[in-house]
């Protein structure tokens, strides 16, 4: 027998214990030695403001950021890391957890839960890529699980120290329930999704086709869709509706809090702005938001042009999605319980999702480094083959190795050295700094189009299938019913004639 084979099948054999090492090492290293805690610190101030004043004290004291059930979630935090030792944790003779009492209690605590939430999700990728691909070799499913944790390294600082990674295990569960044809539920943690952080609203449109039933356009596929839409609609008020008994109107601060909030230094338009300094144009960034904002004469227009960009582009997803549904050939139309278009095709959706929120990083006027754990659990799904797929996924190596190295690793050179004449405001980045911003922006670009090149593809191959079916049907008729051939219309015509 050939090494090579022989050596391939003893990794098959014993895939289920290396698989597990690898998700353990990962684990390990992200729990005890990568962490960047800057949100802990107010995080921290959440909880502890709302364990002394009250959830009304916490409003009244605090611009809260975040939206009602995250706020719910930092609060449970708190409460869970009170219960933790305040003093004597061996943990501490580690320097990510050498840090005041407080903020100690509060971290372990987070950064124990987030890590649960991690090991979910290394159970559910490969749910995933047996539901999506079940003609994928072993070796093909597992290489799709290594993408996800060499990915979950290369953001490792911000990993397990920010909330995203909640927001993201939602989503994908409720992907996964929508996939499994479980509407209902999915739909809930959607809610529970948007609640948490509203960027998941833009996949709204994309569940309400997948919860679709596989049947022709009626009245009762309309009343389904609004249905669904009052569904998710009623599900995050009732989400909502706890915190905003307790604090009033200020628990939708947040609302206003990011409306205000203006071009971050971190976003794809900050890296044009950047590069157009050498050309004539002046920027610089100003710190404001806990952050910095690029301030430059073009900073008005791009903050008006950014929404409209963000909608065009999802709007586009949507319609992508929603043209490879409309070329499916409909069988068994009158079945009540006909499977729903997500669960006929679920790699379309995995890739419409994953393309939404591609697309929202590139157009969106802020991008924090937390940013791209949204789309961790999905980029080792996409249905792409061959070389297009191995340069996806090079692709999305370089966009969190770059992530990572704009913030925490080389932070201080994207924002450049501080301007003595103005207080609070930064230079911006050098030619480095800019570099690797301009390459962020590329990089989202190719992931993007290269997705919706697939989702073109597949509605042509799709609308191609369609019209060959149509045509045997034809043929099949002609030769059942003969009067409606063209020959015998012909020969009917001639005989009038």
């Amino acid at each position: 027998m050939n090494h090579r084979v022989f050596s391939f099948q003893i990794l098959l054999r014993w895939r289920k214990l290396l698989t597990l090492y690898c998700i353990a090492v990962v684990a390990g290293l992200l729990f005890f030695c990568m962490s960047n805690g800057g949100d802990l610190f107010l995080y921290t101030k959440y909880g502890s403001t709302a364990r002394q004043h009250g959830i009304n004290g916490l409003y009244a004291r605090e611009t809260v950021e975040y939206p009602p059930l995250a706020v719910a979630f930092i609060i449970a935090l708190d409460r869970v890391g009170t219960m933790l030792p305040a003093s004597g944790n061996p943990l501490t003779i580690l320097k990510i957890y050498d840090v005041p009492p407080e903020l100690r209690d509060y971290k372990l605590a987070h950064r124990g839960v987030m890590l649960l939430i991690f090991l979910f999700m290394t159970w559910l990728v490969p749910r995933f890529s047996r539901h999506c691909f079940p003609d994928e070799s072993l070796w093909e499913q597992f290489q799709r699980l290594l993408l996800f944790l060499v990915a979950a390294m290369f953001s490792g600082y911000v990993l397990l120290d920010r909330l995203d990674l909640a927001l993201a295990a939602l989503v994908a569960a409720s992907l996964w329930l929508l996939l499994r044809g479980r509407p209902i539920l999915s739909f809930g943690l959607l809610a529970a999704a948007i609640a948490f952080k509203l960027v998941p609203i833009v996949l709204v449109p994309i569940w309400i086709v997948g919860s679709m039933p596989a049947m022709p356009l009626n009245r009762r596929i309309a009343k389904i869709a609004l249905g669904r839409m009052a569904l998710i609609t009623g599900c995050v008020a009732l989400f909502c509706i706890p915190m905003y008994l307790l604090a009033g109107a200020r628990s939708f601060e947040f609302l206003t809090y990011h409306q205000a909030r203006g071009i971050e230094y971190e976003s794809s338009y900050a890296a044009i702005l950047m590069a157009l300094r050498p050309f004539g144009y002046p920027a610089f960034i100003q710190a404001a938001f806990g952050s910095g904002d690029v301030d430059s004469p073009f900073s008005p227009t791009i903050l008006l042009l950014a929404p409209v960009l963000v909608a065009f582009s999802q709007i586009a997803v949507w319609a992508l999605c929603l043209l490879g549904m409309r070329n499916r050939r409909f069988r068994n139309s009158a079945n009540s319980l006909a499977p729903t278009l997500a669960q006929q095709n679920p790699q379309v959706f995995v890739a419409a999702t994953l393309l939404a929120l591609l697309c929202l990083l590139l157009f969106n006027k802020v991008f924090s480094p937390q940013y791209v754990v949204w789309v961790l659990p999905l980029v080792p799904l996409i249905p792409l083959k061959g070389a297009t797929r191995i340069r996806f996924w090079a692709c999305t190596f370089a966009l969190f190795g770059i992530t990572a190295l704009i913030y925490p690793l080389w932070w201080k050179v994207v924002l450049g050295p501080d301007l003595p004449d103005r207080p609070g405001c930064m230079a911006g980045p050098g030619l480095l700094g800019t570099g690797l911003l301009l390459a962020r922006v590329l990089l989202l670009a190719a992931m993007i189009g290269m997705l919706a090149g697939w989702l073109v593809q597949t509605i042509r191959r799709n609308g191609n299938e369609n019209n060959y079916e149509k045509r045997q049907d034809k043929r099949m008729r002609s030769r059942i019913f003969p009067w409606r051939s063209s020959w015998w219309k012909k020969l009917i015509a001639a005989n009038r004639s």
